[in-house]
This record gives C-alpha cells, sequence and structure tokens, in this order.
C-alpha cells in the first residue's frame, strides 16, 4: 500500500516506527519513490550515539518546542548516513 500511495511524492519525509522497520520496503521507498525515511533512534544504537557526539560538538542546542519539556534541549544534526546502501535523495 505504501509503494503505490499516490500521497507520497519525491522529496516527502516518512517517519516510522521502530517496530516497522523493513529494510527492503525503507530502500524501495527511497531508491523507487525518492521518498526519504526516518526512524526515531534509541540510545544503544551507534547512530544515536554519533547524533549526540555531532550535537555535543556543534553545541547550537535549542528549548524544546513543547512546553512540558522546558529542561529538554534539541539540536538538529544531519548527515548521518544511509540504510543498506541507498543515500537519502539530494534535497533541491
Amino acid at each position: 500500500m505504501i509503494l503505490n500511495s499516490k500521497m507520497l511524492k519525491p522529496g516527502d519525509i516518512l517517519i516510522n516506527d521502530r517496530g516497522f522497520i523493513s529494510r527492503e520496503l525503507l530502500n524501495k521507498l527511497k531508491r523507487e519513490r525518492q521518498v526519504d525515511v526516518y526512524i526515531p533512534l534509541k540510545k544503544n544504537m551507534e547512530a544515536y550515539e554519533q547524533a549526540v557526539s555531532i550535537a555535543k560538538e556543534q553545541n547550537k542546542w535549542l528549548a524544546h518546542p513543547n512546553k512540558k519539556r522546558k529542561e529538554q534541549e534539541i539540536a538538529f544534526v544531519e548527515g548521518l548516513g544511509y540504510i543498506g546502501g541507498v543515500k537519502s535523495p539530494k534535497k533541491t
């Protein structure tokens, strides 16, 4: 259903739950549909550790937008890699 959805266009971003991970499906979305796929990270994942390390190095922390999390800060980190050898589509 997702591979054939007319709602997804090249350059769209699909955010998945970790329970939805199917490397074959995600790679097809990236390759064939040019849809970028995001999966939330767990603290014990290498990519999470890399993202935190880069965020600390860049030191560009922002207040969390959710007022209930006023004690938390966030940072945008990009360029952490790709899944299964398929790079994310280039942004225009």
